[in-house]
C-alpha cells in the first residue's frame, strides 16, 4: 500500500567555505500561500531543480486543519512570527499584535479561511497604475478560476474546477442567519455569497474549507508536487541574505539551519515569497533598499531602491459586540461541557458544526456614500464574542461584527531595526493616520449599529450592544473607541510594490528592478490593497507568476 508522498525536509548543505558548495537551479524563499504554488509550478519543468526554504516547521499542528483552531494559532509562536507594530500615534500610542504564518502553508495555514477576490475596480486600477493590461479584472479571471473549486450555487463568476475547495458554513448558525435577515431588513441586498465585493449586500462568506477541514496551498499544490524528485523542501531554515553577483544577479541564498550558516547556490535564480514583512526585510538585509537607512545599520548598499518597505497597507478593524437573549453562541458552548462534547462528535462523525467555523460565517459589504455606491466597508460576523486573544469568551451570549475600511488611505512602512536577521523589523502601518480613514470607519460602525437594531436581532434575539455601548454615540466618543480597541484584520500588502515607475520595487513580471534572476511573488507586490480579504489575491498572483516563470524556464531548457 502506498504511504503517500515523502516530504523531503532536508538536502545536503555545507557551511559557507567558498568551494564545492551544494547548488540547485531555483531557490524559493517562504513556503507560504504563494511559495507553495510557485515551487509546485516550477517543479513541473522536469530538469529544473527547485528548493523551497521555510523558516517554520511542517504543518503538523492539528489546530491548523480544524477551522475553529485558527484563533488559537494567532498567538502560537511555534507556527507564527508573532510580530508587533511600533506604537501607533493615531491609536493613542498602542502597539498592535501582528500574526504572520511561520509554518509550511504560511499565513494560509493560520488565517480565517475567508475567500474574497475583491472588486473589478481594484484590478482595473492596477492595470491603469502599472500600464499593463494583463492586470485588468478581465485578464486576471483565468488565474482566479484556476484556484477556485466553488459550489455550483456560488457566484457564477467563480471557478468550479480549481485547486482550492470553497464552501459555505455547514450549517449556518441561527445568529448568523439573524444577522443576514437584519441586514435585509434595513435594505441590504441579499447576496448569493460575498466572494466579490463589487456591490453592497449581506450574506454568507465562502471559506477555504473542504469536508470540514482547512484547505491551503500547502495541501493543494505543494504536497502533491513533493512526489517529484526535482523538488525539495527545507523546513526550520532561516534565509539570512541573498548572494548577488557584480551585475546584481541573484546567484544563491545564505541560510541558517540548526545553528549553522549555509550557502545554497542558485544557478537560475531566486524567488522571494516571504510576504509583506519578510520579503522587504530580506531584500534590505541583502543590501537592496534605501541606502541611507541601510548605511545607518552598517549594511552595505548593493542597490539603492528606496521604495523597498514603503507603501505598507492593511485593513484596520473595530468590533461591535452585542449581547443576545438566546444561549446559541459559542460563548454558551464553552460554558456547557456537554455541548462541546456534542460538537466534537458532530465534527468527527460528520465534519459539521461549530468546529468548522473560520474567521466569519456571515458578513456584509457596505457603502458610506449611499446604497448604490461602491462598497468601502466590510463586515465579518461571528456567533461569539471574546475579551482578547485565544478562546477567552465573554460569560454572556455574545455576537461580534468586525468593521473595517476596505480601501485605506493611510500608508506605512517596514524598516530594519538591525542587521541581525533574528531581530524583527520595525512595522509601522500608520493606522488611521489619514482623517478620511477615520470618517469611513465611523460611518461603517454606525451602519452596523443599524443592523444590530433591526429585526430579528432586535426582536427575537433582543440584541443589546455591549461594546462600545450606548455611551459612545458622538463622533469623538466613537472614534476614541475605534482608536483604543481596533486591530489588524491581517491583510498587509504593498511593501514591494509592482509598477512601471522609478518608485516601484518590482516590474509587472515580478522581477526586482535593476536586478537579474530575482523575483518577488507575494502580497508585498500589490500596488493598492484589494477590497476584501487578501488570501485569494495572493493565490491569484502566485498562479500567474508560477505559470509565467515555469513557461520561461521551460523555454530556456528547450
Amino acid at each position: 500500500m502506498s504511504k503517500g508522498p515523502e516530504v523531503r525536509r532536508s538536502i545536503s548543505l555545507r557551511p559557507e567555505t567558498g568551494a564545492d558548495l551544494t547548488d540547485t537551479d531555483v531557490v524559493v524563499i517562504g513556503a507560504g500561500t504563494a511559495g507553495c504554488v510557485i515551487a509546485a509550478k516550477l517543479s513541473e519543468v522536469p530538469d529544473l531543480r527547485v528548493v523551497l526554504v521555510e523558516a517554520g516547521p511542517m504543518d503538523r499542528n492539528p489546530w491548523i486543519h480544524v477551522p475553529v483552531g485558527f484563533s488559537r494559532l494567532l498567538h502560537d509562536d511555534r507556527v507564527n512570527w508573532c510580530y508587533e507594530t511600533v506604537r501607533q500615534e493615531a491609536l493613542g500610542g498602542r502597539q498592535i499584535f501582528w500574526p504572520r504564518g511561520k509554518v509550511v502553508g504560511g499565513s494560509n495555514a493560520i488565517n480565517g479561511m475567508i475567500w474574497v477576490r475583491g472588486a473589478p475596480q481594484d484590478y482595473d486600477g492596477w492595470a491603469e497604475e502599472t500600464g499593463d493590461p494583463r492586470w485588468t479584472w478581465e485578464s486576471v479571471q483565468r488565474c482566479f478560476k484556476s484556484c477556485e473549486a466553488a459550489p455550483e450555487d456560488a457566484d457564477e463568476r467563480l471557478g468550479r474546477d480549481g485547486s482550492i475547495t470553497l464552501s459555505v458554513p455547514n450549517p449556518l448558525s441561527d445568529a448568523a442567519r439573524a444577522f443576514i435577515d437584519a441586514g435585509e431588513h434595513i435594505g441590504l441586498t441579499p447576496r448569493r455569497d460575498l466572494s466579490i465585493s463589487d456591490e453592497t449586500g449581506v450574506g454568507e462568506y465562502l471559506t477555504t474549507v473542504r469536508n470540514g477541514t482547512r484547505t491551503s496551498s500547502a495541501g493543494s499544490h505543494l504536497k502533491p508536487a513533493l512526489y517529484r524528485k526535482n523538488l525539495k523542501l527545507l523546513t526550520d531554515t532561516l534565509a539570512i541574505s541573498l548572494k548577488l553577483d557584480e551585475d546584481m544577479g541573484a546567484t544563491g541564498v545564505r541560510l541558517r539551519r540548526n545553528g549553522k550558516s549555509l550557502l545554497l547556490n542558485a544557478n537560475r535564480g531566486v524567488v522571494l515569497c516571504g510576504g509583506a514583512v519578510n520579503s522587504p526585510q530580506l531584500l534590505m538585509l541583502s543590501g537592496i533598499g534605501d541606502g541611507e537607512h541601510l548605511s545607518s545599520l552598517g549594511i552595505g548598499t548593493r542597490l539603492h531602491l528606496p521604495a523597498v518597505g514603503r507603501n505598507l497597507q492593511d485593513h484596520y478593524g473595530t468590533r461591535i459586540i452585542a449581547r443576545i437573549a438566546d444561549p446559541i453562541t459559542i460563548n454558551d458552548d464553552f460554558r456547557r461541557p456537554w455541548r462541546l462534547v456534542n460538537h466534537a462528535l458532530q465534527y468527527v462523525v460528520r465534519r459539521q458544526g461549530p468546529l468548522t467555523i473560520g474567521g466569519a460565517q456571515a458578513g456584509a459589504f457596505l457603502s458610506t456614500s449611499g446604497p448604490d455606491q461602491r462598497p468601502d466597508v466590510q463586515v465579518h460576523f461571528l456567533p461569539l464574542s471574546s475579551r482578547g486573544k485565544g478562546w477567552s469568551f465573554h460569560k454572556f451570549s455574545g455576537v461580534t461584527a468586525n468593521v473595517c475600511q476596505l480601501r485605506p488611505f493611510s500608508r506605512g512602512r517596514i524598516l530594519l531595526r538591525s542587521a541581525d536577521p533574528d531581530v524583527a523589523p520595525s512595522i509601522d502601518p500608520k493606522y488611521l493616520s489619514d482623517v478620511r480613514d477615520q470618517r469611513v470607519l465611523l460611518e461603517g460602525l454606525r451602519l452596523v449599529r443599524r443592523i444590530f437594531a433591526a429585526p430579528p436581532l432586535s426582536t427575537r434575539f433582543s440584541a443589546r450592544e455591549e461594546f462600545p455601548g450606548p455611551d459612545h454615540i458622538g463622533d469623538d466618543a466613537l472614534l476614541h473607541y475605534a482608536r483604543s480597541n481596533g486591530t489588524t484584520v491581517f491583510h498587509p500588502v504593498g511593501t514591494c510594490r509592482m509598477g512601471k515607475d522609478e518608485d516601484a520595487v518590482v516590474d509587472t513580471g515580478f522581477g526586482v528592478r535593476k536586478t537579474k534572476n530575482l523575483w518577488v511573488v507575494d502580497a508585498s507586490v500589490v500596488p493598492n490593497i484589494p477590497s476584501g480579504n487578501t488570501n485569494a489575491v495572493t493565490m491569484m498572483l502566485a498562479e500567474r507568476a508560477g505559470m509565467a516563470l515555469r513557461d520561461g524556464f521551460s523555454r530556456q531548457a528547450n
